[in-house]
């Protein structure tokens, strides 16, 4: 993609997308790591879905692991929709693993109406 000069900046839309993948994979690296787990970080660009299967036959997976959010239960979409995609497309098993409901703190705890 080329870049857009905005006066003072010039700005390359995949790099900026490419350094904010990597952010947001530094937590799972230190998972992987403290678990002593093999990995390989590697961010795409694209639809997710078409992204993922296109690692995963790449990669030679034998199985995937994503998560689900599952945000619009209300409209049938209780897996997440790249999650329920990926499961449905890929020629290998898939493994969805929901995030658990936030647990408060102590300090929010006490501080609610019948805490």
């Amino acid at each position: 993609e080329p870049g857009a000069f905005d006066g003072d900046w010039v700005t390359c839309p995949s790099l900026v997308r490419e350094d904010a993948g990597t952010h947001l994979l530094q937590a799972a690296s230190v998972l992987c790591e403290a678990a002593g787990a093999r990995y390989e970080c590697v961010v795409g660009t694209g639809d997710a879905t078409a992204v993922l299967l296109e690692l995963a036959q790449a990669h030679g997976c034998e199985s995937i692991i994503i998560g689900a959010r599952g945000s619009s239960a209300l409209m049938g979409d209780s897996l997440g929709s790249t999650a329920q995609a990926v499961a449905h497309q890929a020629a290998i098993p898939v493994t969805v693993v929901k995030h658990l409901a936030p647990v408060p703190d102590n300090d929010e705890a006490d501080s609610s109406p019948n805490g």
